[in-house]
């Protein structure tokens, strides 16, 4: 006669289940990570770029590998195996739409408002170092527009948030075919400078 203890499932090892917890919670690190450098309006940094663009190939391996090893052993779906790749779709969505750079705009665009007007309003502006929001900035004024410079990108190209509410502002340098400007609200504008 058998006992309902020695009936009972053992618990499957660990590599038998669906990815679980701490898959997700490394994706949810590494795709935080991208939606912190995807907010910034310069390129980043090719180091930063390529540490992300590994650690989302190494989880996107393990998700591959431990999905496969589990429906080897469990062929029945869970809740589970769509964790990882809902994580990397959505982040996927919001980078290309670029809801991070808008979000961080909007918590920082009265602070640069102020400053545009402040810039204009003095009759010698002078280059200034800001903080304006979460933006570290260098405050210029140039031809009735205000340029807060950003800093470099990865390959010595200039990154500006520009005030110009006469319309399309130039390029700081030579023009270049590579330079590049787009508006992005009102009248402010986002200048890349091509060396």
């Amino acid at each position: 006669m058998t006992t309902s203890a020695s009936t009972a499932l053992t618990p499957r090892a660990w590599w038998h289940r669906p990815p679980g917890l701490p898959l997700a919670l490394a994706s949810l690190i590494a795709c935080g990570t991208w939606m912190v450098e995807a907010s910034t309006p310069q390129d980043g940094s090719p180091t930063l770029g390529v540490a992300i663009l590994a650690g989302l190939s190494l989880i996107a391996f393990t998700w591959i590998g431990r999905t496969m090893i589990s429906l080897a052993h469990r062929p029945r779906w869970s809740v589970r195996y769509a964790a990882v790749p809902l994580i990397g779709l959505i982040t996927l969505g919001l980078v290309y739409l670029d809801v991070p750079f808008a979000a961080r705009w909007i918590q920082a665009k009265p602070a640069f408002e102020h400053a545009a007007h402040a810039a204009l309003a003095d009759a010698q502006p002078t280059p200034t170092q800001l903080r304006l929001g979460t933006f570290s900035v260098t405050r210029s004024t140039v031809e009735g527009t205000v340029r807060f410079r950003l800093g470099t990108g990865a390959i010595g190209d200039t990154h500006y948030i520009v005030f110009s509410p006469a319309g399309r502002p130039h390029t700081y340098g030579p023009p270049s075919e590579h330079d590049r400007v787009a508006h992005f609200d009102g009248p402010w504008w986002r200048v890349i400078d091509m060396y």
